[in-house]
């Protein structure tokens, strides 16, 4: 959600219905009296806006069902807009839920990058990373996330919720016919404020607030069909200057605190941007009147065919064959008079341009969002055979929903925006993190964890750039293999392999290594000398690019410089064989007598006419 621009005058609905009361703005109110004039507020807002019942239509469409409106009374049951016992094409649910796997295959992973920065900053962006890997398996972010994306499709907006639960952060998903904004406060997509209506236990509530045990069974309601108690709250935000934050029941304050963020704890995704307002624009409003088309045609479809197109049996009316005599039974004999036989005949229900229109309208339906009837079924046209040609296939159509691919990028980096901006308010600086490993949990402060957030540059890659089928995916590896993008020996990983992020740990030794001693010598002045067992190219490579962009930059002291110049000149000293021979091979002691070099061979200390070769002379 972006910065709030606080440069307008706010005109928000606000008021309490109360006559007796003077209007004024819920979050200027006093703490015993807001939540009077807060219920007024949402209960306006609702009653003015028609977003309710259009995202309830929306949701009848993809389910076939009614939802669980505002009210308590109101459950799911069945509904009619689809017909009933009837055959149907439920075009909604398809293209959305298509979509939604076309899309949501595509885990995007963010990444903490630092930009040159020194070993202390990158060892924190490691942790840092997986601290948000382990807090999106821990809170399921990317299985709320695919309902989020379902929301947007159908309602607009989908949204996920940050909150603080104990010593902990959570996240939820929320329903979007939950959160309200005024139309008018939101006129710009940057409302103000922002509220949440919901349904809760009495129980759930009593337990939470003890203090407020008799103003909350006073304002429960029975839930008609399964008889428990319910109450109604509402939490507001107002975002900016005097901000406010506001958790109220009908006839109670629960909590009243003070709001000093710009953005509310909230991330929503738009299937796509409307032209104005808060919320987003749906797919179901593109594709809803060819659904209500396909419906009708079904209907008529279907009834033509109980109708017509069922066998008929012409006879003279001066046949003497009874009717008795037509039936089911094998091999029967009928004898009839001389004349015309039984004629039997079966009509055609509905013209052949009937069924061609209501195929038109299912794969217009799918085109709408750039997808085929082909994804829908898990099909690929006939005669792609290859991995290249499957994968060509597959970046063409992935094209045509790209806007929403991106969408769907940026969306991820700004859940770990929202993450580390909840989590900084959450969790105190010795407040212990866990930390995903290899076999176990590493317990870190968060301290150790934390980088203000110019220290690291945000970008999110998706772990599923490859082909999903098998012969595409191997395709491309050995494409990249053969481009020298990837390195043979790095296959294994993009094949997707087990145990990866081990076998790259491993490989990253030396250069951990060779960044830790480089950091002691700049940072502190500390001289530890390259250890024999380093992969030493690596490390000269490293050792030496270091060295030379201090020597560009004349940041640090001469002391340091030559303390690095005599670290470089060590790793040059492993690299060089041992003086008279051959060195030994890593991990074997030297030959006996070999030390000083192979000696000559018998008879081969000088060949007439040649001067003897070097080292070879005695």
């Amino acid at each position: 959600m972006g910065k709030v621009d606080y440069d307008y005058d706010s005109t928000e609905v606000h008021g309490s219905k109360n006559s007796n009361r003077q209007r004024s703005d819920w979050f200027d109110c006093d703490k015993n009296d807001v939540h009077f004039d807060l219920f007024a507020t949402v209960e306006e807002i609702v009653n003015q806006s028609p977003r309710s019942s259009e995202l309830l239509k929306n949701a009848r469409m993809y389910t076939n069902q009614d939802i669980m409106n505002n009210a308590p009374d109101i459950m799911s049951r069945a509904s009619t807009v689809l017909p009933k016992n009837k055959p149907t094409y439920n075009l909604i649910k398809s293209v959305v839920d298509t979509l939604n796997s076309r899309v949501g295959k595509a885990k995007p992973r963010p990444y903490f990058l630092t930009t040159k920065g020194d070993y202390e900053k990158q060892e924190k962006a490691k942790k840092l990373q997986q601290f948000m890997d382990g807090f999106f398996d821990k809170e399921s972010i990317y299985a709320k996330s695919k309902l989020v994306f379902r929301d947007a499709c159908l309602m607009r907006s989908g949204m996920l919720k940050f909150f603080k639960s104990k010593k902990d952060l959570k996240v939820e998903h929320v329903n979007p016919l939950e959160l309200w904004v005024d139309e008018i406060d939101g006129m710009y997509g940057n409302p103000r404020m922002l509220y949440q209506q919901k349904w809760i236990k009495t129980t759930v509530l009593e337990a939470k607030y003890p203090k407020f045990k008799a103003e909350i069974k006073e304002s429960a309601t029975e839930q008609i069909r399964t008889k428990t108690m319910v109450c109604r709250v509402i939490e507001g935000w107002r975002t900016g200057p005097n901000g406010r934050r506001v958790l109220a029941i009908e006839n109670a304050t629960l909590l009243d605190e003070t709001y000093t963020k710009e953005t509310f704890p909230f991330v929503k995704f738009n299937y796509d941007d409307a032209l104005m307002g808060y919320w987003g624009s749906d797919l179901v409003e593109d594709i809803s009147g060819l659904q209500i088309e396909i419906n009708k045609i079904m209907r008529m479809i279907s009834k033509s065919i109980e109708l017509i197109a069922v066998p008929k049996i012409f006879m003279t009316s001066t046949s003497s064959i009874p009717q008795s005599s037509i039936n089911n039974r094998i091999g029967q004999v009928i004898k009839h008079a001389a004349g015309q036989p039984p004629t039997f005949y079966t009509p055609t229900a509905m013209n052949p341009e009937v069924y061609k229109y209501l195929d038109w309208l299912i794969q217009t339906g799918y085109e709408v969002p750039g997808l085929s009837k082909m994804s829908a079924t898990s099909q690929k046209p006939s005669g792609l055979a290859s991995g290249k040609a499957l994968r060509t296939y597959q970046d063409i159509e992935s094209d045509r929903f790209s806007i929403t691919s991106q969408r769907w990028d940026e969306f991820f980096l700004r859940i770990c925006d929202k993450i580390l901006e909840e989590a900084k308010d959450v969790y105190q600086s010795d407040d212990e993190v866990n930390l995903p490993g290899d076999k176990f949990l590493e317990t870190v402060p968060w301290d150790k964890v934390n980088m203000k957030k110019d220290e690291y540059v945000l970008r999110v890659f998706s772990t599923n750039l490859l082909p999903t089928q098998p012969s595409a995916k191997l395709e491309m590896v050995k494409e990249l293999v053969d481009m020298g993008a990837v390195k043979s020996s790095r296959t294994l990983e993009f094949m997707d392999m087990p145990d990866t992020d081990k076998y790259i740990e491993e490989r990253n030794g030396t250069a951990n290594l060779t960044k830790y001693h480089i950091q002691n010598i700049i940072e502190k002045g500390e001289y530890q000398s390259p250890d024999p067992k380093m992969n030493s190219s690596v490390a000269f490579e490293i050792a030496n690019d270091r060295f030379l962009d201090y020597m560009s930059k004349d940041v640090i002291s001469q002391e340091k410089l030559e303390l690095l110049s005599r670290y470089i000149e060590q790793i040059e000293e492993l690299l060089q064989p041992p003086a008279g021979g051959m060195p030994p091979m890593p991990g074997m002691p030297p030959m006996p007598g070999m030390e000083a070099g192979m000696p000559p061979m018998p008879g081969m200390e000088a060949m007439p006419g040649m001067p003897p070769m070097p080292g070879m002379e005695g």
